[in-house]
């Protein structure tokens, strides 16, 4: 096993106690701002006309490109399992628990952008529809 698959599968291994950890506050800050909306998926922070615009993200991205109207459904259509780049999840699992200001000024937990299916169990990402 390579030092790249080993360092995923840690990674991946990990999210369940980083993910029990936000949820009760454990890696926040007392004086920090209110959460968006709960459970607003990305357009919760991510919408146009928020600090953080996803263009304004995508900018910052070296070689990225130029989309004329990006949102995240557009974004899958490379950043999934069998897709040209990164898959998305792992990315934006990394961009956002690896941030402090995730957690800790936005009070982001994994609710802010997951929806829990409590009959089946079955974790989405909101706003995007269900594979």
């Amino acid at each position: 096993m390579n030092r790249r698959s080993l360092n995923g599968r840690l990674f991946l291994l990990s999210l369940p106690v980083i993910g029990i950890l936000l949820t009760l506050g454990w890696l926040s800050t007392p004086s920090a701002p209110a959460a968006p909306t709960p459970s607003a998926g990305c357009a919760g922070c991510h919408a146009p006309g928020k600090a953080a615009t996803l263009d304004a993200a995508l900018k910052k991205i070296k070689n990225h490109p130029q989309l004329p109207a990006p949102s995240v459904a557009m974004c899958v259509v490379c950043h999934k399992a069998e897709g040209r780049a990164a898959p998305l999840g792992p990315v934006l699992h990394r961009r956002h628990l690896g941030a402090a200001a995730f957690a800790g000024t936005y009070k982001g937990t994994c609710t802010s952008c997951h929806a829990v299916d409590l009959k089946t169990g079955i974790i989405t990402v909101i706003g995007l529809p269900r594979r």
